[in-house]
């Protein structure tokens, strides 16, 4: 018996969204997705998983691609439990093959548990997706506060005291006397003949 399999298709309110219509590469090829918490410098996941405990800050979705079309519409859908709580889309500013990534950090009690499913998008063209599942109970917000103003009166003057300039005498000169050694005579003998 034959399984049915649903490709993803681009939610048409989305494609109303798009910013160009520079046709996608039928080529295009992407690779499956690698989940995980940070990325290094070349792109590439570090400690990959398909599931994650919370707290959670930020997730990213990494990558490879090859045969991209400069400034071609890509997009990146972020659902959980099948619904869509995230996306990016835009122009493809990326060269034509490398890797790359999709990342979303909402507030961190925003990252709830379940199943979620990244799927990727050229034009409105389906190109790769990638399952992961976050567990725990995400941190409660911590509501901070809002400064509120209020005015109270105040009856009592406040004075403010200015600095009265003062006489301040000139430098007098003052004559110092040194003694200065004077050269004195020291007796010499004469020559005697």
């Amino acid at each position: 018996t034959p399984s049915i399999t649903n490709t993803p298709s681009m939610p048409s309110d989305l494609l109303d969204e798009f910013e160009t219509t520079i046709t996608p590469n039928p080529e295009a090829v992407f690779s499956f997705i690698q989940f995980a918490r940070q990325l290094d410098e070349n792109l590439q996941p570090i400690n990959p998983a398909t599931e994650f405990e919370n707290p959670i800050v930020k997730i990213y979705g990494a990558f490879s691609y090859n045969n991209m079309t400069a400034s071609v519409q890509w997009s990146a859908l972020w659902y959980r439990q099948g619904e869509l709580v995230y996306y990016e889309s835009s122009s493809w500013a990326g060269s034509t093959g490398g890797y790359g990534y999709t990342d979303w950090e909402p507030e961190s009690n925003q990252w709830l548990p379940g199943v979620y499913e990244v799927q990727i998008f050229v034009g409105d063209q389906w190109k790769s997706s990638g399952f992961f599942t976050v567990s725990g109970i995400p941190p409660t917000p911590s509501t901070t506060p809002s400064p509120t103003v209020s005015f109270t009166p105040s009856n009592t003057p406040t004075r403010t005291r200015t600095m009265v300039p003062t006489a301040t005498k000139w430098p007098t000169s003052t004559t110092t006397q040194t003694s200065t050694p004077t050269p004195t005579r020291t007796p010499r003998a004469l020559p005697t003949d």
